[in-house]
């Protein structure tokens, strides 16, 4: 068939194989062109490994792995990786494997084709816990944990880091407070800590014996119960079943005794009162301070005890009264006796009143804020109790807020408020006495006054000394400055001495042996109206002006003075027997309408004294309140007159405040018909003492100061009971 027929022109199948073998032979004969080489493998760029940190304790183990990178981050099989440690001594490394030796810092480095990658391994001082337990040394073995078997769910790695700071504690021996951790770790056993203590880092007054293990509870160091201490290893030893910051500290020396002040059985009357004090001591006998003690009675129907120790006898009979601290206890028995006759023989009025027997013993009723009632507590009385303390005084009087009383024998003791030195006990103390405290520095004293906020005593040699507040000279010794303690007055006539002290609000006053009258202190303005200011006149000593702050005598009339009383802002004289009358002088006015203290019928100011408006009557006695005053005539009757806010001039009339009463500014008799051989006005009430031995008050009550165990005020006498 012809090529134009269609079909193809084939090639005899020799040509072609001919063909073929020409091209597997390189063709007609010319070079062979070998294939290219195959391209080199990437350089490593860069090391990268699974952890650039780590922190281990001792024996604890951790797999590093690296990973070489070309400079496109991608991972490079097969390349050589070696490994090496900066401090071997703390961690090693073996193909990646870290194990943690002793606590430090080192740094782990893997290497490849130069290339390098570190993790820095930090090993904290402590151990891995196992189940099984085992005991974990650190701190250089000044520290150990042994944990017991199945103290732990699962192994643990357990730190004890040294706390660098740590709140204080006394008795914290320096070096030994460490953290264990992990902080709040739980153990289902308790385990055991030691930690040993370095003697150059102990104080010398410390005593090695009461180191205990303390726990670090928020702030505040807790000794851990049961915890020891081994002197001979220098090792405290403790249980716990969780981590905290533990250290030794110095526990308080145990309480060996228990030491009652006043010591040994003693008999108190019926409703009075005790107080004693508890001192622990150590098995040395050393007062322990700081030590809670814990009273109680034995027979509380018998007599009853505070949480203060002051012991109240509250029926006949016998009771135990025990002191405990830390478990050791004091016992001092007490019998409570039948109350003795309520018989006062003197008595003080005023927001509290106070009286002595026959036989020295000092009873005190109403205000007691400030601890003046002497009874060891603040609380009001609106019945008489007895001063604690069993003493025995001769004289007592009351101050504002406070009580003085002298002994036979001269000493002087006061309790009280004491701001103003009023104790004189050497101290300006807010610090208020419930008892009595001894005067510091005073001479024997034969008699004592006391005013507001100041006091004086007399001596045998008619010797006038004072202390207290003084910031009107009242003092007299020249000055305006108070005094804790008692300072002479000052003798302007080098021989000036003295047979009677009167101390009122501002002013102090005394009759001489020669029957004349001096005074000292506040001495008001002038006297220019109708109602003159409340100041004017007090000393009577013919001129008004700047305080007297030394003895000036009284001018007037030519009489002479057997007794004189201070009030406030006022003061009244009595002439000696037979006629003994009453002059007063000083302001009469405590607001335009009401006053009347100097008892002439009027309400004027007067500079100097004035006979009162009694009459024929003869008094043995003078005594000035502060708004009224009183005088006790030879046949027991009592007069006052003057302000009668609240009833204290005892007119018996219906009012018994300040809006309803009425001002007498002539003497008055007392109601009731009472036959008295003792009187004191007070502050805002008076008290007297009949010849039948009972006590009589009237007035002001807000505090309990008339002693009838009420609290409302009185227009006639109410007798006082116990």
């Amino acid at each position: 068939m012809s090529p134009s027929a269609g079909f193809p022109v084939r090639r005899p199948i020799p040509a072609l194989l001919g063909l073929l073998l020409l091209a597997a032979c390189g063709g007609g004969g010319g070079d062979t062109v070998a294939p290219p080489p195959p391209p080199p493998p990437a350089p490593v760029s860069t090391v990268a490994l699974s952890a650039t940190a780590a922190t281990l304790v001792p024996q604890q183990t951790t797999q590093l792995s690296a990973t070489p990178k070309d400079a496109s981050g991608n991972a490079l099989a097969g390349r050589a990786v070696t490994w090496s440690s900066s401090a071997s001594i703390v961690a090693s490394v073996n193909a990646g494997l870290v194990t943690a030796v002793a606590p430090g810092s080192a740094t782990i480095t893997a290497t490849s084709e130069g290339k390098s990658a570190d993790a820095v391994i930090t090993v904290q001082d402590g151990g891995v816990a196992s189940v099984a337990g085992g005991t974990i040394t650190a701190a250089s073995g000044n520290v150990s944990v042994t944990l017991p078997a199945q103290a732990l769910a699962a192994p643990l790695a357990l730190t004890v880091t040294p706390l660098a700071t740590t709140p204080g504690a006394a008795g914290l021996v320096a070096g030994t407070a460490y953290d264990f951790g992990p902080n709040g770790t739980q153990f289902a056993q308790p385990v055991t800590l030691k930690i040993r203590y370095d003697p150059a880092q102990v104080s010398p007054t410390a005593d090695p014996t009461l180191f205990r293990l303390h726990l670090l509870n928020g702030a505040v160091w807790e000794p851990v119960p049961g915890s020891s201490v081994d002197v001979a290893t220098r090792t405290v030893t403790g249980t716990t079943t969780h981590f905290s910051g533990y250290a030794i500290s110095q526990i308080q020396a145990p309480v060996a005794s228990v030491v009652l002040s006043p010591a040994g059985a003693f008999n108190l009357a019926l409703n009075s009162t005790q107080q004693l004090a508890a001192t622990p001591k150590d098995a040395a006998g050393n007062a322990l301070s700081n030590r809670v003690v814990t009273w109680s009675s034995s027979a509380t129907g018998i007599a009853t005890v505070s949480s203060t120790g002051l012991v109240t006898a509250v029926a006949v009979g016998s009771a135990t009264i025990s002191a405990t601290s830390e478990g050791v206890s004091g016992q001092v028995l007490v019998t409570v006796t039948a109350a003795p006759a309520f018989v006062l023989t003197q008595v003080s009025a005023g927001y509290h009143s106070c009286g002595l027997t026959a036989a020295g013993a000092a009873w005190c009723w109403g205000r007691n804020e400030d601890g003046e009632v002497g009874d060891g507590t603040k609380t009001d009385r609106s019945h008489p109790v007895q001063v604690s303390g069993a003493h025995v005084f001769s004289q007592i009087v009351v101050g504002l807020y406070y009580t003085c009383a002298i002994t036979p024998a001269g000493a002087t003791w006061c309790w009280g408020i004491n701001e103003e030195g009023e104790l004189g006990n050497g101290t300006f103390s807010t610090t208020d006495q419930t008892q009595p405290v001894q005067v510091q520095g005073a001479p024997a004293f034969v008699s004592i006054t006391a005013g507001s906020l100041h006091t004086c005593g007399l001596t045998a040699a008619g010797k006038a000394w004072c202390w207290g507040a003084n910031p009107w000279g009242v003092l007299g010794d020249g000055t305006q400055v108070g005094r804790n303690q008692p300072v002479q007055v000052f003798d302007p006539i080098a021989g000036l001495s003295f047979v009677k002290l009167s101390a009122g609000q501002d002013r102090t006053c005394g009759v001489t042996p020669a029957a004349q009258l001096w005074c000292w202190g506040s001495n008001g303005g002038a006297i220019n109206s109708a109602f003159p200011s409340d100041q004017a006149g007090i000393l009577g000593v013919g001129i008004l002006g700047t305080p007297i702050t030394t003895p000036m005598q009284v001018v007037g009339p030519p009489v002479q003075w057997a007794d004189v009383s201070a009030g406030y802002r006022f003061a009244c004289g009595r002439t000696p027997a037979p006629v003994g009358a009453l002059w007063c002088w000083g302001a009469n006015t405590y607001i335009a309408t009401r006053g009347g203290m100097i008892g002439d019928g009027s309400l004027f100011a007067r500079l100097t004294p004035v006979l009162t408006a009694t009459g024929s009557v003869t008094f043995m006695s003078a005594s000035a309140g502060f708004f009224h005053a009183c005088g006790l005539s030879a046949v027991g009757e009592a007069w006052c007159w003057g302000t009668n806010f609240y009833g204290e001039v005892g007119d018996g009339l219906a009012g018994t405040d300040f809006a309803s009463n009425i001002s007498h500014p002539t003497p008055i008799k007392v109601v009731g018909g009472h036959s008295f051989n003792f009187l004191s006005a007070g502050k805002l009430n008076t008290c007297g003492i009949t010849t039948a031995g009972e006590t009589w008050c009237w007035g002001y009550n807000a505090f309990g100061e008339l002693g009838d165990g009420t609290t409302t005020n009185r227009t006639s006498p109410v007798k006082v009971s116990p």
